[in-house]
């Protein structure tokens, strides 16, 4: 007799994976259990059994894989910006390539839906806004430090700024998918960006 065995690891990252799918597909609010176990390709007991609902659900895929891309994608390079111009090639290329399923898209996205409902699942979306500024805000912290942004540039409110830029141009590309689109905000953020620039 064949039995299956249960590797529960590997089922938590399958229903994990298949909700930043729905998520991308679908958003928060229009994605249901159905869905998500059909693109798991799972029972709903085997869902059940990690996961008491879809808010507990929702909130393991921010913590654990919408947060770690975060992570990968910007708080860790930022880590290792030492220049204005690498500034700006990390928001480039993070403007370039999202879509879909990229996490700073579907931040960008879950962040907009969640806008108005608050609780728990807001809040850590919030948390991972928080995380971001602060990656930047340390960034532009060096930049004062060793002069290659003015002396004057208050960090904490350039990074704020910075990401609702990066994220009001994400939403901006998702509405309308024209090329052209994208390109002018990318433009205007490397000019904003330009405008720290120590003479």
């Amino acid at each position: 007799m064949n039995q299956r065995r249960k590797q529960p690891g590997l089922t938590r990252q399958k229903i994990l994976s298949a909700v930043g799918r729905e998520f991308a597909r679908l958003g928060y609010a229009g994605c249901g259990i159905a869905g998500i176990v059909e693109a798991a390709d799972l029972t709903k007991g085997a869902l059940f059994h990690h996961f008491a609902d879809k808010q507990s659900l929702a909130a393991a895929w921010v913590d654990e894989v919408l947060a770690t891309g975060i992570g990968s994608q910007w708080l860790e390079p930022l880590a290792a910006v030492d220049s204005l111009a690498g500034l700006k090639r990390l928001c480039r290329e993070r403007l370039e390539t999202a879509g879909g399923e990229d996490p700073t898209f579907l931040l960008s996205g879950l962040s907009a839906e969640l806008a108005r409902q608050g609780g728990e699942l807001a809040h850590r979306v919030d948390s991972l806004y928080g995380a971001w500024r602060t990656a930047i805000t340390e960034a532009l912290e060096r930049g004062r430090r060793y002069g290659w942004i003015y002396s004057s540039v208050k960090p904490s409110g350039e990074a704020a700024l910075l990401v609702a830029l990066v994220t009001g141009a994400l939403l901006q590309a998702g509405a309308n998918p024209d090329p052209e689109v994208r390109l002018a905000c990318l433009t205007a953020m490397e000019d904003y960006l330009e405008t720290l620039r120590k003479a």
